[in-house]
C-alpha cells in the first residue's frame, strides 16, 4: 500500500515538472546553474564565503562597485583558478546532455548512450593507440595526439557500425543496437591487448584509466573561450535536428540505409 502511494505520488509529480511551461522551466534550471556554480566556486583549499564569490564576480562586470572586505588574493583564486573549472565543467556537462539527447533522439531509444553503438569504446581504443606510440602530438605542438585519435575512433566505429547493422538496404534501429554492442565488446578486448602488450603496461593503464575518468585542467581564459565556441556551434546544430522535419529526415535515412 505504501509503494502504491510513492508510485502514485511520483507520477503526479512528473506530471506537475512536465505541465510547467517551457520558459519557466528553463528559468528555474537557469536560476539552479548559477547557485550550483557560486556553491562550486567556494569549496577548495582556501574557503570562499558565496557571498563574496558574488561580490567579486559583480565587481567584475563594471556595473557594481562593492567596497572589497575581503582579501585581494580571493580575486585572483576566483577569477584565475576556480571560475576557469567551474565554468569548464558546465560547459562540459551541457555538451555531454546535448550529445545524450541526440543519441536517443535518433534512435529512438530513451536508454540509447555513446556505448551502445561502441562510439565510447573506439575512443577509448584510439586513446590507448595514442598512449602507446612514442610520440603524443601532431602538427608540431598544436594537435595533441590523444584526443585526435580518440575522436577518429569513435567516428571509424560509428560508420563500422552502420556498415555491419545495414541489412537488405535498411539499417534497422534494433540490429544497430545490437551490432553496437558486439562492437563494443570487441573494441575492448583490442584495448585490452595493447595495454597488456606494451612495454610500460602499468603506466599505460593508470594513465588511459586518468584520461578516461576525465577532469577540467585548464589555468586560463583561452581554452575555456575555445571550447564554449565550440561547444555553442554544436548546440546549435542540435537545435536544428530538434525539428520535425529532421527528425523524421534523420529517421528515414536510418530506417532507408
Amino acid at each position: 500500500m505504501k509503494l502504491a502511494t510513492q508510485k502514485t505520488e511520483l507520477k503526479r509529480l512528473r506530471g506537475g515538472v512536465r505541465a510547467l511551461p517551457a520558459p519557466v522551466l528553463l528559468l528555474a534550471l537557469s536560476c539552479l546553474l548559477l547557485v550550483v556554480i557560486l556553491l562550486a566556486a567556494s569549496f577548495g583549499s582556501v574557503p570562499i564565503p558565496v557571498g563574496t564569490i558574488m561580490q567579486i564576480l559583480l565587481n567584475g562586470t563594471g556595473l557594481f562597485h562593492f567596497a572589497r572586505q575581503w582579501d585581494p588574493t580571493a580575486e585572483v583564486i576566483v577569477w584565475q583558478v576556480r571560475m576557469p573549472v567551474v565554468i569548464g565543467t558546465a560547459l562540459v556537462g551541457a555538451a555531454l546532455a546535448v550529445a545524450g539527447v541526440l543519441f536517443q533522439g535518433m534512435l529512438r531509444n530513451p536508454l540509447a548512450d555513446p556505448y551502445l553503438i561502441g562510439a565510447s569504446s573506439g575512443a577509448a581504443l584510439g586513446a590507448a593507440i595514442a598512449f602507446v606510440l612514442p610520440f603524443d602530438v601532431v602538427f608540431g605542438s598544436f594537435v595533441p595526439l590523444t584526443p585526435l585519435l580518440a575522436f577518429a575512433g569513435a567516428m571509424l566505429t560509428v560508420m563500422l557500425v552502420y556498415a555491419i547493422a545495414r541489412v537488405g538496404g535498411q539499417t534497422p534501429v534494433v540490429t544497430l543496437l545490437l551490432a553496437g554492442v558486439v562492437m563494443n565488446a570487441v573494441l575492448v578486448a583490442f584495448q585490452t591487448l595493447i595495454l597488456t602488450l606494451s612495454p610500460n603496461a602499468q603506466f599505460g593503464i593508470q594513465a588511459l584509466f586518468n584520461w578516461l575518468a576525465g577532469g577540467i585542467a585548464v589555468t586560463s581564459w583561452s581554452p575555456i573561450v575555445l571550447v564554449g565556441i565550440i561547444i555553442l556551434v554544436g548546440m546549435v546544430f542540435a537545435f536544428m535536428l530538434s525539428t520535425v522535419d529532421w527528425v523524421k529526415r534523420v529517421q528515414h535515412t536510418l530506417e532507408c540505409m
